[in-house]
């Protein structure tokens, strides 16, 4: 999935530059800061979709999250927290969907949305490795009830 992704991209993005090299020398003045954009923007997003990662490092009592290119990584860790998939609907045409959160101090902090049952499986994965509790399946707040 990710090799098509980086190949489209970069096709929009010689598009796009092909653009603002043509209206560079039509119009220097006019209509080529929006195509430079364009490009610029096309080519970074290429850039992020060939060569970021995302890796997950799971230990005792600890997960942490990274992504990004080598030198620009965001890391999120977490420490003495509990896991809970809430049960979620689209706004839209209300189809169920769930979501993995860590629960720190009270708090929920997304982690992943898969199916229900996959979703399952991750949190006993998670659970066996870290130690952390897995707290019940619950409706997002303000969301319809479970059955």
């Amino acid at each position: 999935m990710r090799k098509p992704l980086v190949v489209g991209l970069t096709v929009l993005a010689v598009i796009a530059s092909w653009r603002t090299i043509v209206n560079w020398q039509i119009a220097p003045g006019g209509s080529v800061a929006p195509w430079l954009g364009i490009t610029v923007a096309l080519g970074l997003l290429a850039a992020w979709c060939a060569f970021a990662d995302e890796v997950w490092h799971i230990e005792r009592n600890q997960v942490v999250h990274r992504v990004g290119i080598a030198p620009w990584v965001h890391s999120r860790y977490y420490r003495n927290v509990d896991l809970q998939i809430m049960l979620r609907f689209t706004t839209k045409f209300g189809h169920p969907y769930y979501r993995l959160y860590a629960i720190e101090s009270g708090r929920p902090h997304f982690l992943l949305e898969r199916g229900q049952h996959e979703l399952q499986q991750l949190a006993t994965f998670i659970s066996f490795h870290t130690g952390w509790a897995i707290q019940p399946l619950v409706p997002w707040p303000g969301g319809v009830s479970l059955p």
